[in-house]
């Protein structure tokens, strides 16, 4: 659903969107400089004959591919701005359902590694993302971010590796240096997050985000009573009381019927001497039918 809003408030996402980008787009050079350290460190490591030929094969390729990767990546990410953008890495739009298959393998492995620095974002920003969320939502009258969104962890993290693809560099090599990848990266967006935010208050957008009507609109079952989670702790004392408050004196309530749910012959009356007889509630429950027998 879309609501109609002015200019001025339109003008105001983008601007946050186009600080959000030049924010984040800095980190991608001091991040090739810190993946290029990491693997020199592996490739003079001392280690079994297969190992040490892998860390140095990993340290050459990235060593040609780093300048194209970080070139790509940053066009595209400055591209993604654009109204409409659709960014598939050309894994998605061959000609035969044959060649469609074996892409669509490689798009899920893909995915894969994103979204392993997407939920590391997440995690990390959930506070923050979640109010600029609200807040440009609130800008564009938009119930939900697109999913090609800049603001959204998905839509880096998969630009990123879609450009390591493209660069010529393996999804093997980034497997082995994501930890750096989120090492380096993590902080850069969360604080982007953060001075996106502190823009809009400054702007006058939402300075206090209330959660109170989320939280109504989500409980609400179309009545007038309270939300769901207190509903349930209602429910839970209600039953947990069925011994004391609900039940008349001298009864007991028959194993295996909740609340609401108890046949006529829920409760029977209990003769006080059988009180200090002991016995489980069954077994007591049955000694006046003993006596009726």
């Amino acid at each position: 659903m879309s609501i109609a809003r002015s200019a001025s408030s339109l003008q105001l996402a983008r601007e946050t969107r186009e600080r959000f980008v030049l924010a984040t787009e800095g980190a991608i050079v001091p991040l090739a400089r810190a993946i290029r350290d990491r693997l020199t460190v592996l490739a003079s490591e001392v280690s079994n004959a297969r190992a040490m030929q892998e860390h140095r094969d990993d340290f050459v390729a990235f060593q040609g591919q780093a300048t194209q990767w970080v070139s790509l990546a940053q066009t595209g990410w400055r591209k993604a701005l654009g109204a409409g953008s659709t960014q598939s890495g050309g894994l998605t739009t061959f000609p035969t359902a044959l060649r469609l298959e074996l892409i669509g393998d490689e798009v899920v492995e893909s995915n894969i590694l994103a979204s392993r620095l997407a939920q590391v974002v997440h995690d990390k920003a959930s506070f923050e993302l979640s109010d600029l969320r609200l807040r440009i939502q609130h800008l564009e009258g938009t119930s939900e971010l697109d999913n090609k969104d800049v603001l959204k962890p998905e839509t880096l993290s998969r630009l990123l590796v879609e450009q390591w693809l493209a660069a010529g560099l393996s999804r093997g090599l980034w497997s082995r240096v994501q930890d750096t990848v989120q090492q380096e990266l993590v902080d850069v967006i969360v604080k982007a997050y953060e001075g996106a935010n502190a823009f809009l208050i400054a702007n006058g957008v939402m300075q206090e985000i209330d959660l109170k009507s989320f939280v109504r609109r989500t409980g609400d079952t179309g009545g007038s009573g309270p939300s769901t989670g207190r509903a349930s702790v209602s429910a839970a004392q209600m039953d947990s009381g069925m011994a004391g408050a609900g039940t008349a004196p001298g009864a007991v309530q028959r194993p295996g019927f909740g609340f609401g749910a108890a046949p006529p012959q829920a409760s029977v009356p209990m003769p006080a001497p059988a009180l200090t007889t002991g016995g489980s509630p069954l077994m007591i429950a049955r000694q006046p039918r003993r006596r009726r027998c």
